[in-house]
């Protein structure tokens, strides 16, 4: 899928996947169909787009080479929500101190944690999309 442009993109027609969309914004349903190989970058982009779309703030550090080992790649914001999550492709493992990371965080009465890869598309619009919309995952 390399070289996939995402600048002037439809964002429901993400994660590599293709959207049925009825009036999102009248209570209505998002069908997601289809799901290929992505990177972990892409992946990333995928998941910041459907955040914007649902009204959540989103931080990502860009160069994580200076910054702590295994610090989540997402905080996402929408109070009184905050979602700490660690993107992976499908293959892709978490280190330990990106475990470590994700279960000092999960033990914070507020902040919730996950661990997204594009197989759990379906989970992570449960988790950002507002509760007056329905999601239906072909």
């Amino acid at each position: 899928m390399g070289g996939r442009a995402h600048r002037n993109r439809n964002p429901l027609n993400t994660f590599s996947g293709v959207y049925d969309t009825y009036d999102i914004y009248g209570g209505s349903e998002i069908g997601v169909t289809g799901l290929g190989k992505i990177s972990e970058k892409h992946w990333q982009d995928d998941v910041l787009e459907i955040a914007n779309l649902f009204g959540w703030r989103a931080y990502h550090t860009f160069d994580s080479r200076r910054s702590q080992p295994g610090f989540p790649d997402l905080i996402l914001v929408r109070p009184p929500v905050v979602i700490a999550a660690e993107l992976k492709t499908d293959k892709g493992r978490i280190t330990l101190a990106q475990r470590e990371w994700l279960a000092v965080l999960e033990r914070c009465d507020r902040i919730q944690t996950r661990l997204w890869r594009p197989q759990d598309r379906d989970q992570v619009l449960a988790d950002l999309c507002p509760d007056q919309i329905r999601i239906r995952v072909d």
